[in-house]
This record gives structure tokens, C-alpha cells and sequence, in this order.
């Protein structure tokens, strides 16, 4: 349809903005370097891919060790509230 077409061109324009394919890589090594350095000082926490040569910087999966259920809901509700894992 063409909200397709228009959900595309849009992002497209926004890819642009970043700096083209460029830009996005330069973003997402960023943001993977924020994440690592969180891992590297937060014991509970660890990559799921456990080769750092297989950790994506456009698909960050974590493991949280030793969190309790009660934990974890507590962790996705502050996530949720403050907007930053949607």
C-alpha cells in the first residue's frame, strides 16, 4: 500500500540524516560500546554470545545472571517507564 511506500521513503530520509549506511554503522559501534562497557561493570550481566568476534552491534542480546523473576519485572517496568526499551 502506499503507507508502506511512505513508511519507507521516511526511513530512508531518516537514514540520511544519520549519514547514510555510514553514519548508522558509526551509531550502532557506538551504542555497542556503551552496552559492553555496562556489561564489563555489572556482574549479573553478560553477552549471550559468548565469542566476542559473534557480539552484534545491530542485535545486542544480553544475560542476566542471577536475577530473580521479581528482579527482572522490576528492571522491564523502569525500562518501560523511562521509554528505553521499546
Amino acid at each position: 500500500s502506499m503507507l508502506c511506500v511512505e513508511d519507507y521513503l521516511d526511513a530512508l530520509k531518516w537514514a540520511d540524516s544519520k549519514g547514510g549506511v555510514e553514519g548508522l554503522v558509526k551509531i550502532s559501534q557506538e551504542n555497542l560500546s556503551i552496552v559492553k562497557e555496562w556489561v564489563d561493570s555489572t556482574p549479573w550481566a553478560s553477552f549471550l554470545a559468548k565469542d566476542p568476534a559473534t557480539v552484534s552491534c545491530t542485535s545486542i542480546c544480553l544475560s542476566l545472571d542471577g536475577l530473580d523473576g521479581d528482579q527482572l519485572k522490576k528492571m522491564t517496568s523502569l525500562l518501560e517507564e523511562k521509554n528505553a526499551a521499546v
